[in-house]
């Protein structure tokens, strides 16, 4: 780039056009803009000047053929109203190493993703020890945490992961809740709620605030948005000797780092036959039933109005009547959710974009076996540049 123009200037040039691998490139040739890449500053303000981060959604899959094998892509999902179909989508596929943190875990999941970034947690495949990676696909780095404190039968480990908006630092939470045949006779759990920043690698005890003792996390993944963390839960209190379980939506907010709730409405949760899972469009949250009472399974999408609220839209129903849809896994940058369809035959499930206007589907290529495949939408974002 030109030396008549401004260093400063130079920066903000680069930070609003180039992607990051353009960027990391940049780092390798000039040590001024390693330095100004690597700064947190610069780092925290590329997620908000870039005028059109790439989209790109991270899809993980066992082989159905030797599941044994776990397969990572990232496909490109720059959504152009005017150009953009689901059949170029499913063409701009690229393969994923995956860190090799992440292999020395036992059988490693994702549970969830913030601003770029995927958290997995499992236990070490060489200890007990129990065992957090935050992965950047982007910039191919990852950081591990070691998670301590997890309690055994009658109790259940739920984590959380977000980038906090504010400090820009990525977050764990671990939640311990305890199991309902023992909720009777269980009056409290030590270090119920313990939180870690990725700047400090300390863990804190939290002591306000606690989710209720009555309060059962129903649901391992959870979701993202500005400053929240979304689990799906139920309220289990006992009415006359009976328990009695609301559906609601447990969320921590990690600035004030305290819990809400937010019940679900009955259009939501009337049917019994109805499975719940959460998801997000853009920044709003979504909540995908499937009624599986039916023949061939039926997905009703609902999102929340207004911000934080206990009042849901349905947007549409997914219904299939030829197929076997296994699964809505997650949801296109442009709103069109991915579905998994099940190959009976081969067990496996084949993963679509469905259009909820034309009611079509368009193949993407995977195949993954039952019940293994992940999907999330995500930006490339250059956190943990400097970790």
């Amino acid at each position: 780039m030109s030396d008549n123009i401004p260093f400063e200037i130079q920066t903000e040039i680069i930070k609003r056009v180039l992607d990051v691998k353009s960027l990391l490139q940049c780092r390798s040739v000039s040590k001024p803009w390693k330095s100004v890449i690597d700064s947190p500053e610069f780092i925290a303000d590329y997620h908000v000047d870039h005028p059109r981060p790439p989209h790109r959604m991270l899809v993980r899959y066992d082989d159905p053929i030797d599941n044994t094998k776990t397969k990572y892509v990232s496909i490109v999902d720059d959504y152009d109203s005017d150009t953009d179909d689901n059949d170029s989508f499913a063409q701009h596929k690229f393969p994923l190493t995956i860190p090799i943190s992440v292999d020395q875990l036992i059988d490693p999941k994702i549970f969830g993703s913030s601003i770029g970034l995927f958290c997995f947690y499992s236990k070490f495949s060489r200890s007990d020890q129990n065992i957090a990676v935050i992965w950047n696909p982007s910039i191919r780095k990852s950081v591990t945490v070691e998670v301590p404190n997890v309690l055994d039968t009658p109790f259940k480990t739920v984590i959380g992961f977000g980038v906090e908006p504010f400090s820009n630092d990525p977050k764990l939470v671990k939640i311990q809740t305890v199991d309902v045949l023992d909720l009777k006779t269980i009056s409290s759990i030590p270090k119920q709620v313990e939180v870690c920043s990725l700047s400090t690698r300390e863990w804190r005890t939290l002591s306000d605030d606690l989710p209720r003792l009555t309060v059962a996390f129903t649901d391992d993944h959870h979701v993202v948005i500005d400053d929240f963390i979304f689990w799906l839960a139920q309220d289990r209190e006992y009415v006359n000797g009976l328990p009695m379980k609301r559906d609601l939506v447990m969320l921590f907010d990690m600035v004030s780092e305290e819990f809400m709730e937010i019940y679900l409405p009955n259009n939501v949760t009337k049917d019994i036959y109805i499975d719940l899972s959460l998801s997000k469009i853009r920044e709003s949250l979504v909540v995908v039933g499937c009624n599986y009472s039916v023949e061939k399974r039926v997905y009703h999408v609902w999102m929340m109005e207004d911000g934080l609220s206990d009042t849901f839209t349905k947007m549409y129903t997914i219904s299939r009547p030829e197929e076997a849809v296994s699964t809505v896994l997650s949801f296109r940058h442009n709103g069109d959710p991915i579905i998994g369809i099940e190959d009976e035959f081969i067990g496996s499930d084949e993963l679509f974009v469905y259009d909820p206007d034309s009611e079509q589907i368009s193949p993407i290529g995977i195949s993954g076996s039952m019940c293994s495949c992940y999907a999330a939408s995500y930006m490339e974002r250059l956190r943990l540049l400097n970790y």
